[in-house]
């Protein structure tokens, strides 16, 4: 029931030219009409010649006062109705040229401090933004209205009897222009000069975010078409205006999105769509503003960084060799964030973990080659990727070291689904990712895998010889049958394979225990060497053979002169960073 109708009700049918209130209340509130109608219609059915004034059932004596008072008020009503459905008539809205005067005047004005200088910035702003970039939906449906108040849950229309359909904006007013150099000037000057004047609004008030001041509740909704405007000038399609300007000039008005969940969270989805774009400066600095993003709202944490995981496993192929230094920064930023909060990306981790085991499994328990592939694709290579570079960090994250036993495990039970001479190429990714994790101190088996390929009937024979530009296999997770046996792709597997191996094994010298390590390679290198028919890579075996040897009897000779035993961890790593470490990068 309206305000209206109770209004009417209250005045029990007292009043004069009963019959038009009759049909006002008919047009405005007709769900309360049609009740009274088949529930009471005799309340409905009044003489207005008779004297319609207080029953005598009330047991109070009809006034004149008391009549003229409840006709004054009827007529208050009658005329609060009637200017209420005046105002809610839609009027048309005006456009106005903006110009480059109204734009330094308005910017004076900000400079000032004045109210009126930012609410003609942040309307020009977003009435520009709503014509030439997008976002005419949210004009019509985000505009406060004179029939609207403020509520916890944010503007809600008022209780007025009012066409629901018919709404009065509070400005009558657009501001629009077609020339392109005042658009950009309009953009830039407001996104300069609005977040210094709410600087300067909230900085009195200590608050770590701007919407627990008092003064929020006010700003509000200015603020809210403001940054409307920043995340539809970031998801632009046409480039009127350099991105670069947008990110350089948005950067400093992020405080103000923390109220505004939807909004930051296109926000966020547009600075990762704008990580992908062709200009290498433009990617870079949508990377840095996520990562300052984050910092302030912390909310969005999760939702940021899985975004960020999907977009290096997305881009990992493309730019892994091409552009190196787009996958670093993105792997830099990668790795803050997991500092900032390292328990819920350890969660997250361990979730991957547990669904690729799961794939695992499922292909052990019904093998079918589409899985099998699957396991050697590129999504797959570039998890692993980013895994083992944030376990092998420096400085690392403690709590990432339980993580490095099951993707070591993981990346092996890979490699032995598949060990055809077609996915050599990602065997070789894979044990590059776990050369990063091996050490001194954190033995990783490394060697039978790598000596399994080594080793294998593929590079017993030379294949044939071609003419045609191969690949790099750095570019490769598998070989194509049509160059498999040619002689540059098994050369190429080759020293890929061999160059892993000789990384592992300048690593593992650092350690008192190598001579045994060494011993074990040697001899399985010897057995199968024979088998080789190919010189080249013969040749190449047995001098890693030798200076295997060569090495092993070294450490041997000054081993023999310690005298420490094996329990003395203290005593050995100090034995070892002065006769081991000091002379392995001397010889690098």
């Amino acid at each position: 029931m309206s305000d209206y109708t109770m209004a009417l009700v209250s005045q029990n049918g007292s009043a004069p030219c009963h019959q038009s209130h009759i049909e006002q209340l008919k047009t405005c509130d007709p769900s309360f009409y049609e009740f009274l109608r088949t529930q009471n219609p005799d309340l409905l059915k009044f003489d207005e010649g008779e004297d319609a004034g207080v029953s005598e059932d009330d047991g109070l004596e009809p006034e004149s006062d008391s009549t003229s008072n409840k006709s004054e008020s009827w007529k208050k009503v009658a005329k609060k109705s009637k200017k209420v459905e005046e105002d809610t008539k839609t009027t048309p809205v005006v456009s106005i040229d903006l110009t480059t005067e109204m734009l330094k005047k308005w910017v004076a004005q900000c400079k000032k401090n004045k109210m009126d200088g930012f609410k003609n910035l942040v309307y020009s702003l977003h009435d520009i933004v709503c014509e030439h970039f997008g976002g005419n939906e949210f004009y019509q449906e985000h505009h406060i209205s004179k029939n609207m108040t403020m509520t916890r849950k944010g503007f809600m229309p008022k209780k007025t009897i009012i066409d629901k359909k018919v709404t009065l904006k509070r400005r009558n007013n657009k501001y629009v222009t077609l020339d392109q150099n005042i658009v950009k000037k309009c953009v830039k000057k407001a996104l300069k000069y609005i977040p210094i004047f709410l600087n300067k609004t909230f900085s009195d008030e200590h608050k770590k975010h701007p919407h627990l001041s008092s003064k929020w509740r006010s700003f509000q909704p200015l603020v809210q078409l403001y940054v409307f405007s920043i995340q539809q000038l970031l998801s632009q399609k046409i480039s009127l205006i350099n991105p670069l300007v947008i990110l350089k000039f948005s950067e400093s008005s992020f405080p103000y999105f923390h109220t505004f969940c939807d909004l930051s969270k296109k926000l966020v989805n547009n600075l990762i769509d704008l990580s992908n774009s062709d200009k290498f400066k433009v990617k870079i600095k949508a990377l840095e503003i996520v990562e300052h993003f984050i910092t302030i709202h912390s909310r969005y944490f999760m939702h940021v960084f899985k975004k960020l995981h999907s977009l290096w496993v997305h881009s990992y192929k493309p730019n892994v060799h091409e552009d190196p230094a787009y996958m670093e920064t993105l792997f830099a930023i990668i790795y803050r964030l997991s500092s900032l909060d390292s328990k819920q990306v350890h969660l997250f981790i361990f979730d991957e973990f547990r669904s690729i085991c799961r794939d695992l499994r499922d292909y052990m328990s019904n093998k079918t080659k589409k899985n099998n592939q699957d396991f050697f694709n590129w999504s797959t290579i570039a998890k692993i990727d980013v895994w083992t570079r944030l376990l092998a960090s420096n400085p690392p994250i403690p709590q990432f070291e339980d993580l490095k036993y099951p993707v070591i495990e993981i990346t092996f039970a890979i490699m032995r689904l598949n060990n055809s001479p077609k996915y050599f190429p990602a065997h070789a990714h894979y044990l590059r990712f776990l050369l990063r994790l091996a050490s001194k101190d954190h033995y990783v088996p490394l060697i039978p895998s790598i000596l399994k390929i080594l080793l294998s009937t593929e590079f017993q024979k030379l294949g044939s010889k071609t003419n045609e530009k191969l690949p790099l296999i750095s570019f490769m997770n598998h070989v194509p049958p049509s160059i498999r046996q040619t002689q540059p792709m098994k050369e190429a597997i080759f020293d890929q394979i061999l160059d892993v191996l000789l990384q592992y094994i300048c690593k593992m010298s650092e350690s008192i225990a190598f001579p045994e390590l060494g011993l074990f390679t040697v001899r399985w290198i010897k057995t199968t060497l024979r088998s080789i028919k190919v010189v080249s890579f013969s040749k190449t075996l047995k001098s890693v053979i030798e200076n295997i040897e060569k090495t092993c009897e070294k450490i041997i000779q000054i081993r023999n002169q310690v005298t420490f035993g094996p329990n003395d961890q203290d005593k050995i790593s100090n034995w070892e960073s002065k006769h081991l470490v000091a002379t392995e990068k001397d010889e690098k």
